[in-house]
């Protein structure tokens, strides 16, 4: 799983401390990715949200059993007790 996409090492040392606190995200925070507008739902019922939901978390446990670091859209490199 490669990422097509740079975060600098300045706006990755400013927001992963964030990741170390059990601070909540400030009432109406917007990530610099998300879509302006709704996009369309994805998945005909709530069950079948969970299930690749499920599937999901599963691939990202693989993914870190084998790679020590991954790339993250808002806090770049991270490992995976991060």
């Amino acid at each position: 799983m490669k990422a097509n996409y740079y975060v600098s090492d300045e706006n990755s040392a400013r927001r992963q401390p964030f990741l170390e606190t059990d601070g909540e995200l400030l009432m109406g925070f917007k990530a610099p990715l998300l879509f302006k507008d709704s996009l369309p739902e994805k998945f005909s019922s709530k069950e079948k949200a969970i299930e690749d939901l499920i599937l999901q978390i599963d691939e990202f446990e693989k993914y870190h059993q084998t790679n020590k670091i991954g790339n993250y859209p808002l806090f770049g490199e991270l490992n995976s007790e991060q």
